[in-house]
């Protein structure tokens, strides 16, 4: 019976062993991918921000009902961006959640590892 629950834990281990290096192995390439993501996203942002400053400079100029029509404009060009950049931050701050939680799951088992590798060690020493 000891012999089984012995197996049950190793078999778990190694489950979640594989596990682990699964995730390690995809999540550096999903880091990088959504790195990426960000730049282009950051570029255009800016190129936007650059936009709306060009709009207003250009209204300044104009008579005050294009002037209106131009800074409104503007306006909602600004707000579309914003929240475009909100789309950006919302996963990437879940991304990071993500990281941080699969780094806990790596503590906890090399852990249980030890853990497991000590209780055989003293079960063996108890049958000897």
């Amino acid at each position: 019976m000891m012999r089984r629950t012995l197996e049950n834990r190793n078999a778990q281990t190694k489950q979640l062993q594989t596990a682990v290096s699964n995730v390690e192995k995809h999540f550096g390439e999903l880091c990088q991918i959504f790195a990426a993501y960000v730049r282009k996203t950051a570029r255009l942002r800016d190129k936007a921000d650059l936009l709306v400053n060009e709009i207003n400079a250009y209204a300044a100029t104009e008579t005050p009902h294009l002037k209106l029509g131009l800074m409104n404009f503007a306006d909602e060009f600004a707000k579309l961006q914003d929240y475009r950049q909100a789309e950006v931050w919302k996963p990437k701050m879940e991304f990071q959640f993500s990281k941080n939680r699969i780094s806990i799951k790596k503590i906890e088992l090399i852990i249980a590892i030890h853990a497991n590798l000590k209780s055989n060690h003293k079960n063996v020493e108890f049958l000897s």
